[in-house]
């Protein structure tokens, strides 16, 4: 799926374009750590892939298969939470809505997980080192595609309040090449039912 590199690499662009300047309130610079890599455990990574296909019915129970749906399997995984999308996900659910997150406990627990943390843990390292792999078939980097973006004029067209975001974007778009070489072994081996699977959560 060679879309998927200049999806992200124009969507996380296009969100220092698009972020509101607020003369009064300006955007603070900030220190963007992406989340914590994860060590895939092979047992669990083939687990987190059977449990996609239930993952796909359980979204439609909860019914927002939407762009808000925060199950959904995004292209642009980098721009989401700081590469802890499900993560994410589960401690809002956790918060925000204890039946869904009891759904997402119940999905896990069937799947071999000790908790719907371990579940989120899990898909944050699967979706990670799927969409490196991805990038490695046209040969460049999501970074790359980037700073051939960001030529000289396009960075004089980018607000002095946002260019730590420009920063930001480059220092995700970096990490996702830090994928462990065992991660990457353990994701290459279920690729076949990984894009089937992933196709239903779209």
């Amino acid at each position: 799926m060679p879309y998927i590199l200049m999806f992200c690499a124009s969507l996380l662009l296009v969100s220092v374009f698009s972020a509101p300047v607020q003369a009064d309130n300006p955007i603070e610079s900030k220190s963007y750590e992406p989340g914590e890599m994860v060590i895939l455990d092979e047992a669990k990574a083939g687990k987190f892939v059977d449990s996609l296909d239930d993952l796909a019915q359980i979204r439609a129970q909860m019914g927002d298969q939407g762009q808000n749906d925060p199950l959904r399997i995004k292209p642009a995984i980098l721009t989401e939470q700081n590469y802890a999308p499900y993560r994410t996900a589960v401690k809002a659910l956790n918060e925000e809505s204890p039946d869904d997150y009891a759904t997402i406990k119940a999905l896990a627990e069937k799947h071999g997980f000790t908790s719907a943390e371990d579940w989120a843990e899990t898909a944050d390292g699967v979706l990670l080192t799927f969409f490196y792999i991805q990038q490695e078939k046209e040969g460049r980097t999501i970074e790359d595609k980037m700073r051939e973006q960001l030529t000289p004029e396009m960075m004089a067209k980018i607000p002095a309040s946002h260019k730590h975001m420009v920063d930001n974007a480059l220092k995700m778009a970096n990490k996702i090449n830090q994928v462990p070489e065992e991660n990457e072994q353990i994701v290459r081996g279920l690729l076949p039912k990984l894009e089937v699977a992933m196709s239903k959560n779209l």
